[in-house]
C-alpha cells in the first residue's frame, strides 16, 4: 500500500507505490516503530534495530470498504 505514513521517534517516511519505506539515523535498540494512513488505523510494532541495517515487513489493513490487506516492507537503519 503507498502513502502509509511510517515513524520512529522523530524520524518520518512514507511508503512507495510497492510499499516500500527506508528509515535512516535510527538508533540501535528496540524501537517502536508507528505506521497509519487515513485509510490504515495506527498500528505499532516494537522493532529491533542493528547496525548497519535492519529489515522489518508488516502486514496492515485498511479500513475501506474494500478492507484489503498488504505487506509493508522496510528498513529502519542504525546510525
Amino acid at each position: 500500500m503507498p502513502d502509509i505514513r511510517v515513524t520512529i521517534g522523530s524520524r518520518r517516511t512514507s511508503t512507495d507505490a510497492g510499499g516500500r519505506y527506508s528509515l535512516r539515523g535510527i538508533p540501535s535498540g528496540t524501537q517502536t516503530l508507528v505506521v497509519q494512513s487515513n485509510d490504515v488505523p495506527r498500528q505499532t510494532f516494537q522493532v529491533d534495530v542493528n547496525a548497519p541495517s535492519t529489515r522489518f515487513d508488516a502486514r496492515v489493513c485498511s479500513m475501506t470498504l474494500d478492507y484489503s490487506c498488504s505487506g509493508l516492507n522496510g528498513s529502519p537503519n542504525s546510525d
